[in-house]
């Protein structure tokens, strides 16, 4: 019987295939909101970004933003603070934009998925088949794309082809092969039904692409935030958007293959989403190995300074106690040769290896792309 790995997937495991990162995701918002002038020289999206520059060039916290803002009259949180900038006329407007870049970015992906890159693609399918020839995978993604259902279609996501989620099917299978998309999928697709005003319902991209966000519904958060009816989860709050079917279900699925699997590899993964996180943190770590793969920078320079540490390894260090202070590094090269310790200078770093506890975490700084070439590497530090 093969042990169980757990992938998690995020934005750094599809920006290689041609998907959207979060600076592309705000170019597009911008080009889009050009159809919702304030003057000659900017436009609605332009100018809640100058009014909120801590939150610029950030589409999840612009998009947060405007959910507050379009909930204002509703009791939002945050409506002492904006009422006074915000009239009604311009609230209405703010909701209006909001759904249609919604729209727009949903849309933009179902294209993305019709063009994926075909040769990266395959590296990306080689080096999955390679990582199954020794482990069971399933897979935790907080992307809206396609390509794990590529890759695996027959694995488990609680859908049929053209049919409303089963929750039974999901939570009561006893193959562990899941494909869990945490926030949504393109394939999701808004479909009225008799008892209820709609149910999600997978459906080819072609079908799901036709999907428009401008008239939906809301509903109403427990923090008077109003969530647009739209079968994905964008923005800030995301956990307080997730109790609807079939996200609720997805974090019951996802902290049960956490516990249940005996390793975990995360691709490109910001460790911003505070609820997945949770989730990491909680989980039995006894004889787990976690590797880790992300574009980055080495972070430390030429010490291992706790306030040289950027964002990310700050977020990594609280979800998974890797500990910031004495990390105890080796760095090695492909050939497994430890090269330098953590006082010397940098150079040619390929991954580095911290103890935690009776638990060992690698890091690949190198991305995805550069990490197809040491699967074999990967395979032998998981076993």
């Amino acid at each position: 019987m093969k042990e169980k790995l757990l992938i998690i997937t995020a934005s750094g495991a599809s920006i290689p295939l041609g998907f959207p990162s979060i600076k592309k995701i705000d170019e597009l918002f911008c080009e889009t909101a050009k159809m919702s002038p304030l003057s000659k020289n900017t436009n609605l999206y332009e100018e809640l970004k100058r009014m909120f520059p801590t939150s610029a060039g950030n589409y999840e916290k612009m998009l947060y933003i405007m959910r507050h803002i379009s909930s204002i009259s509703y009791g939002s949180t945050l409506r002492d603070i904006l009422q006074e900038k915000f009239d009604e006329d311009l609230r209405n407007r703010v909701g209006l934009l909001r759904a249609e870049l919604l729209t727009g970015l949903f849309k933009h992906f179902c294209e993305k998925a019709n063009s994926i890159d075909n040769p990266k693609f395959n590296d990306f399918k080689v080096f999955l088949n390679s990582l199954e020839e020794c482990f069971d995978l399933s897979f935790i993604t907080t992307n809206h794309d396609n390509i794990i259902s590529l890759v695996y279609p027959e694995h488990i996501t609680g859908f049929d082809i053209n049919k409303p989620f089963d929750a039974k099917r999901l939570l009561d299978s006893k193959n562990w092969r899941f494909n869990i998309p945490l926030h949504g999928s393109i394939h999701f697709n808004m479909k009225p039904e008799q008892k209820c005003l709609y149910k999600i319902h997978w459906t080819s991209i072609e079908e799901s692409k036709q999907q428009n966000f401008m008239g939906h519904s809301s509903e109403r958060t427990d923090q008077y935030l109003w969530r647009l009816n739209i079968p994905f989860i964008e923005g800030g709050d995301k956990l307080n958007q997730m109790f609807c079917e079939p996200f609720f279900d997805y974090l019951y699925k996802s902290r049960e293959l956490l516990n249940e699997s005996n390793r975990i590899l995360i691709i490109g993964y910001g460790f911003g989403d505070m609820h997945l996180n949770k989730l990491i943190s909680d989980a039995s770590f006894e004889n787990k190995k976690i590797f880790i793969i992300d574009k980055k920078d080495y972070p430390y320079g030429n010490s291992c300074d706790y306030e040289k540490y950027d964002d990310w390894i700050r977020a990594l260090s609280r979800t998974i106690t890797y500990n910031v202070y004495e990390p105890r590094v080796i760095f090695k090269d492909k050939q497994d040769t430890p090269i330098i310790d953590a006082n010397q200078n940098i150079t040619n770093v390929e991954y580095s290896e911290c103890c935690i506890g009776s638990n060992k975490t690698r890091i690949f700084y190198n991305g995805l792309e550069e990490a197809y070439s040491i699967v074999d590497e990967i395979k032998k530090f998981m076993f």
